[in-house]
């Protein structure tokens, strides 16, 4: 096993990750956080980061995933076992895999791809980190462009279209 992992106090066969002098994990910028680009979300980004809070999250993630073996664990399960809104159980989950503290496998639960640490993946397929590389999400796209797509694919611009057309583009992964 890794030097980074010790057994749980009272619990044999239960790994935790050695405490690190640093509240922080895994670094994603230079604050080991991200924000959707608007002011509210950097602000809670900052604050998050200065609470301790990301930190915290990449930690229990890696806990959950440790202690879960094998099986792994999916976003769903991570948010449900913590009580997290999804922006935030992803987020702990990608700057992990980012860093290589886990795998992301291809095979599905519940439709969700499955976090295992390394030395669980056992042969499995992994599904490998893919950064957005800049590109905004889908949900920021101006109403204006939105319409315009859907006329150049033949999708008729009232009503009813246009909100599930916004609805579709905010679930986009």
């Amino acid at each position: 096993m890794s030097e980074s992992w010790e057994e749980a106090a009272g619990e044999p066969g239960v790994l935790m990750p050695k405490p690190t002098p640093t509240p922080g994990m895994v670094p994603y910028g230079e604050t080991g956080s991200g924000h959707a680009g608007n002011a509210s979300s950097r602000d809670r980004q900052e604050r998050e980061d200065a609470l301790g809070t990301t930190a915290y999250r990449q930690r229990a993630a890696l806990i959950l995933i440790t202690n879960a073996k094998s099986e792994g664990m999916t976003v769903m399960e991570f948010e449900e076992g913590l009580g997290l809104h999804h922006g935030q159980a992803s987020s702990a989950l990608s700057h992990l895999h980012r860093a290589g503290h886990v795998r992301r496998l291809t095979h599905r639960r519940k439709g969700q791809e499955i976090y295992v640490l390394p030395d669980y993946v056992n042969g499995r397929d992994e599904s490998p980190y893919r950064p957005r590389g800049g590109r905004k999400h889908p949900r920021f796209t101006e109403d204006e462009e939105v319409r315009k797509a859907m006329t150049a694919a033949g999708i008729p611009d009232n009503s009813t279209n246009f909100p599930l057309m916004r609805r579709f583009l905010e679930l986009l992964p």
